[in-house]
């Protein structure tokens, strides 16, 4: 619900002027990633502390619900701010990477959703992102031997072989001894 929200509020911002959007996204970046950002101007004030999700310290802090806030805030600014998240992706790349482990479950699943939306932006702008390529696809391919978050995995996996096939073509065959041991009953 909330996540629908920030994006209804999102799709608003994205009428307003460039100046004021911009400022709106920058202010909702900030606090998602847990940097305190400087006090918006009085017209902003009511609309961005509603556009934000994540309260507290964002991705600083230690609890999950505020991380799963942030990474969800994230999520609608790749969604509804593209152009702007552009010029943050590798560092948003690394912020979400950091939560894969991450012992609440919500959390992880999160960071598998966002990869595919994250590599996809990522290999439009250039073909340098090939760390993040490569680390994304790892993180699912061990989270399908972990067998947790399956279904999730592999569709950010199939998702992730649609962006940039090259990356995925030399784990096939782990890829597919994952789809036999999924459907193996006694495996599971």
């Amino acid at each position: 619900i909330a996540a629908g929200a920030l994006c209804a509020c999102l799709e608003l911002a994205a009428r307003r002027e460039l100046s004021a959007r911009s400022e709106w996204y920058t202010e909702l970046f900030e606090n998602a990633k847990g940097v305190s950002a400087p006090e918006p101007p009085c017209r902003l004030r009511s609309f961005g502390r509603l556009t934000t999700l994540c309260s507290g310290q964002g991705c600083k802090s230690n609890k999950a619900d505020e991380i799963h806030g942030s990474l969800l805030a994230i999520g609608e600014l790749f969604r509804n701010a593209e152009e702007f998240m552009s010029g943050h992706i590798d560092e948003t790349f690394e912020l979400v990477l950091r939560f894969k482990d991450n012992r609440n479950s919500t959390v992880r699943r999160t960071v598998i959703e966002l990869l595919p939306r994250l590599a996809k932006m990522r290999q439009s702008l250039d073909s340098k992102g090939d760390r993040h390529f490569s680390n994304s696809v790892d993180h699912l391919i061990r989270v399908l031997r972990q067998g947790t978050d399956r279904p999730v995995a592999f569709v950010a996996l199939g998702q992730l072989a649609l962006v940039e096939p090259r990356h995925v073509k030399p784990h096939l065959k782990a890829i597919t001894q994952q789809i036999r041991d999924s459907t193996n009953p006694r495996s599971s």
